[in-house]
């Protein structure tokens, strides 16, 4: 009766409460393959709108908490690990790397330097590029994401993420 409920006879991959946990694990590795893929998916309708929503919502998030300490450290690493993992996606293929990862667009230097400029209390510097992301952002989202994939994707998070924060 157990079988038909998706449980099946407890085995020494099994979980605590007797079903197959092995499963589970492979439809995770499977799920992150999927999120980090290298194959291009082609042409993308990317919904701009409910990222102009996210958008909104996190300005009026800004401007709630914008005596935050906290949160703008967060916001900070936070920026710095989505580039990371981007990076890393790149070093997967070595041909999309050098045609799209190398040239650093300027959204992605805006990114690093923002963050370090502000730990390194370079207030001049650190309003500058704040002024210059705001900006960037709002052209980044007056055209669609130039990502070939669909989401959800490490690209498509990264653009959100970056342009978002």
């Amino acid at each position: 009766m157990l079988a038909c409920a998706g449980f099946e006879k407890r085995t020494a991959t099994s979980g605590i409460f007797g079903y197959n946990t092995s499963k589970k694990r492979e439809n995770k590795r499977r799920n992150m393959e999927y999120f980090f893929r290298h194959v291009a998916d082609g042409e993308v309708s990317f919904n701009v709108a409910v990222v102009k929503l996210c958008l909104l919502f996190v300005i009026l998030g800004v401007y709630r908490f914008r005596h935050s300490k906290w949160l703008l450290q967060v916001t900070f690493i936070g920026l710095l690990i989505l580039q990371g993992l981007l990076m890393v996606w790149y070093l997967g293929e070595p041909a999309l790397f050098l045609k799209e990862g190398l040239p650093f667009y300027h959204c992605r230097l805006v990114a690093c330097i923002l963050s370090f400029a502000y730990w390194l209390k370079r207030e001049k510097l650190t309003l500058y590029l704040a002024w210059l992301g705001i900006i960037g952002t709002i052209v980044a989202f007056s055209v669609p994401d130039p990502s070939k994939y669909l989401w959800p994707h490490i690209t498509n998070l990264t653009y959100i993420g970056s342009h978002v924060y």
